[in-house]
């Protein structure tokens, strides 16, 4: 079985940043697109933040010291769905694709002191795009409708960045929780725009391919303190915790050219190395345990996009990324050999709202999000998660694109103990 999840991950790092992703919008053409939260089912239907949820059966935390609680060695992988309505003032349209969502594996090291190490592949961004523009333009103004003629614009892109992670938790004097990741950030994202012009036109058809790899390395820092649920006076409010969060990457090194394609052939030129700078993460969280069942979490994340650079230079259809979530996860708290299968099901939901980075035409792009997601258990300590997610974003106005997004994940979780300690 070890043999077996060392294989796996040596596969699973080889090709999985060809295939993350998971998103259909034309607003990820700005900057580099999306950013993806939900690399796993419970992460998802916890509203893609979760900072100060500690893990004890899951490897989905954000916060590297919530795996602080982990039980047994635990692998993650899943897959998943998306669909998006996009609508303006006289059209709409459906776009869905599948993905797989990136994977993970940890083990604990030291129980007592909270030494657990993890890592995988997960993504972090998506650009996925496809709009045609129609254009009628006239070859001889005021000459007349005989001299027009139409002309379509094609712009596309697809790929994103991923990461490999590499992270300790360690449990700090008072019961306080640190977590640490190295992380090296690899992808790649290709623009394109085709140019079609009528058969009868004199103009011949044209493409142009911005090809940009990316690579570099970053580190991610986390903070849960320790149980504060004494200042509640309540016999129904446990483990009360703070959390913080900390993301911070090194400018990435970009490979960029550009093809271009005409009937007469294909020249690629403007071949370089540039930088590329994503802004840090900074996120709060604070979560507690409500009449041993429930857990309620409630998070915060900022990302100034507005200081995102692209060989130096920032764009305007950037601006500072704000979401926030509420969520909750209902859980049996008995344990015990012979609890049924309804007794082990988790449910999770939530509610979220972000103010996107995107800023189209002086409009702010605002997202309005909810989320539902149950565990199904396959054993002890073996579950299938599933994640289900519908967000609005964006609106009509303005020439503006509204677009409804259905989302899906299923993680396969489960475990083995590996490296534990036995009492003699």
């Amino acid at each position: 079985m070890k043999n077996y999840f060392l294989i796996l991950a040596i596969v699973l790092i080889e090709f999985s940043a060809s295939i993350l992703g998971q998103s259909n919008s034309i607003y990820t053409r700005q900057g580099l697109g999306d950013n993806q939260y939900s690399h796993s089912a419970r992460r998802m239907s916890l509203g893609g933040l979760g900072f100060a949820a500690e893990d004890m059966f899951n490897l989905s935390s954000i916060n590297p010291a919530g795996w602080n609680k982990l039980q047994s060695t635990r692998f993650e992988v899943g897959a998943n769905y998306s669909g998006t309505i996009l609508s303006d003032n006289s059209d709409s349209k459906f776009l869905s694709n599948y993905s797989f969502s990136g994977f993970s594996i940890g083990f604990p090291i030291d129980k007592e002191y909270g030494i657990v190490a993890s890592l995988g592949v997960v993504p972090v961004t998506d650009v996925n795009y496809d709009i045609v523009v129609n254009e009628i333009q006239s070859t001889c103004p005021g000459c007349g409708p005989i001299e027009d003629e139409f002309s379509a614009f094609n712009y596309s892109g697809q790929g994103g960045i991923s990461k490999f992670y590499l992270g300790l938790s360690y449990k700090l004097p008072f019961d306080f929780i640190l977590g640490a990741t190295y992380e090296y950030y690899s992808g790649k994202i290709d623009y394109n725009t085709d140019v079609e012009f009528e058969q009868q036109s004199t103009n011949a058809n044209i493409q142009f391919q911005q090809n940009r790899s990316y690579h570099g390395v970053g580190t991610s820092l986390g903070l849960i303190s320790s149980d504060l649920s004494s200042v509640f006076n309540s016999d129904k409010i446990e483990n009360f915790r703070l959390a913080a969060y900390f993301n911070y990457l090194t400018d990435l090194t970009t490979d960029t050219s550009l093809t271009t394609s005409t009937s007469v052939g294909t020249v690629v030129k403007d071949n370089g190395i540039v930088k590329t700078s994503i802004p840090y993460k900074l996120g709060f969280g604070a979560g507690l345990t409500w009449n041993k069942k429930y857990l309620i979490l409630v998070d915060y994340l900022y990302q100034p996009w507005s200081e995102y650079t692209f060989d130096g230079n920032k764009f305007s259809s950037l601006q500072d990324l704000h979401k926030t979530v509420l969520s909750l996860e209902y859980s049996n708290p008995i344990r015990r050999g012979n609890i049924g299968f309804w007794e082990l099901l988790k449910l999770r939901a939530g509610l979220g709202y972000e103010k996107s980075q995107y800023v189209i035409n002086g409009a702010s792009i605002d997202q309005y999000s909810v989320f539902a997601g149950i565990g199904i258990p396959l054993g002890i300590g073996n579950t299938i998660d599933i994640g289900l997610e519908y967000s609005l974003r964006g609106k009509k106005e303005n020439n503006l694109v509204r677009e409804n997004i259905f989302k899906a994940n299923v993680t396969i979780n489960f475990g083995e103990v590996w490296f534990i300690r036995q009492d003699r």
